[in-house]
């Protein structure tokens, strides 16, 4: 990160502010941590599937996400990454040398401290290194340089006295592991420099910002930052300063306020709301009943079915060689449901694409207020 911009470090490990929760790093945490429980025995036979599935279901990490819906899409790519790679890799499953391997080594006297997603046994003197990487797949080249791998061999080699075969970014989306030889010397010993030179310029307190727009666009620090002070006022902090006090900017103040308590009362209120409505399905399921009553609503029940799909790309490919590209603008299920519906669409696409596809089926609650009776008049 200090060489991406040497602000940002300061701003995250000296100043210790909090960057905003990213979606992206809670699921990769949460499919990482199921593969570390898969690994992680140290003798056959493997874990079963439905016990990775189940330590990803408790462990799953939900923060980041702009809503249930989106939390819950993420949820299901994750469960099927996972059902196929156990499917891919369980035959010829072999505890690792290590799961989630620790690090501390020093590099010319600083120290640093990593961890490897998965070190395997090569033979008697060799291992390979084996890094797990969700979202957008990369070249084979980056498997080539990458310092992340630079320092996971030269840590390895190291402190386990073996000779690294192989470096390894398995991309989980896509199921393909990128491998490429050991890195060379010189690629090590321009790593080795780097960590010097960075720790002696983080020692001197060296930490001009860096900007460049694709970057700073999407920076969480970006209030902070002495680049784009004149974009932001002067927040509220411990000092109190009163940077809104009387006119439009008074009431721009309230409204912000205001918004951020609504929000943090929607917030509440849909993890409320969510919470009963399924404690009221599983009562309804479990009564055997489609109809019930309080004492100011009712809930009724009524089956819907939709189908869900992970290969997005496959369908749409699918759809635009079949000629039907302009039913279906976006890889959207509801829209592609259609399609599986149409009895005038050729039954040989129907059936390739529910062969893509999942059909889900849900009980859906409909609630409404209960009408006062009307008082009868003598």
């Amino acid at each position: 990160m200090y060489l991406e911009c040497p602000q940002k470090y300061k701003f995250k490990y000296v100043d210790k502010l909090p960057e905003k929760p990213k979606s992206f790093f809670s699921f990769g945490r949460s499919v990482h941590s199921a593969l570390e429980f898969f690994y992680g025995v140290t003798a056959l036979p493997a874990p079963a599937l439905e016990q990775v599935l189940a330590h990803y279901k408790e462990n799953w990490v939900s923060e980041g996400y702009k809503d249930t819906f989106e939390e819950e899409e993420s949820f299901r790519e994750g469960e099927q990454i996972l059902r196929k790679f156990y499917a891919k890799h369980i035959s010829s499953f072999t505890p690792p040398f290590f799961a989630e391997y620790r690090f501390d080594v020093q590099v010319d006297g600083v120290p640093v401290t990593g961890f490897v997603d998965r070190v395997d046994k090569v033979g008697k003197d060799g291992i390979a290194i084996i890094d797990y990487k969700t979202g957008k797949k990369f070249g084979e080249e980056r498997v080539r340089t990458d310092a992340q791998l630079t320092m996971y061999q030269m840590a390895c080699e190291e402190l386990l006295g073996l000779r690294v075969e192989s470096l390894t970014f398995y991309h989980l989306n896509s199921l393909t592991p990128f491998t490429a030889e050991p890195h060379s010397p010189d690629l090590v010993g321009q790593l080795r420099r780097r960590i010097v030179s960075v720790a002696e310029s983080i020692q001197k307190g060296l930490f001009e910002p860096r900007p460049e727009e694709r970057k700073c666009s999407w920076c969480d620090y970006k209030p902070h930052c002495p680049v784009f002070k004149d974009q932001f006022p002067p927040a509220r902090g411990a000092a109190r300063v009163p940077a809104f006090e009387s006119g439009d900017d008074a009431d721009l103040s309230a409204l912000i306020d205001r918004y951020g308590a609504l929000m943090d009362r929607s917030s509440e209120l849909e993890r409320q709301s969510k919470e009963v409505y399924e404690r009221i399905a599983v009562k309804l399921k479990e009564r055997g009943w489609v109809r019930a009553f309080g004492g100011s609503y009712e809930v009724s029940v009524s089956s819907e079915s939709k189908w869900e799909f992970q290969d997005k790309a496959r369908v749409l490919d699918l759809i635009r060689r079949s000629g039907l590209w302009e039913d279906v603008l976006a890889p959207s299920a509801p829209l592609v449901q259609k399609l599986l519906e149409n009895p005038a669409v050729p039954s040989e696409l129907r059936e390739q694409l529910a062969g893509l596809g999942k059909k889900v089926e849900r009980d859906a609650l409909r609630f409404k207020k209960i009408e006062a009776e009307p008082t009868a008049r003598a």
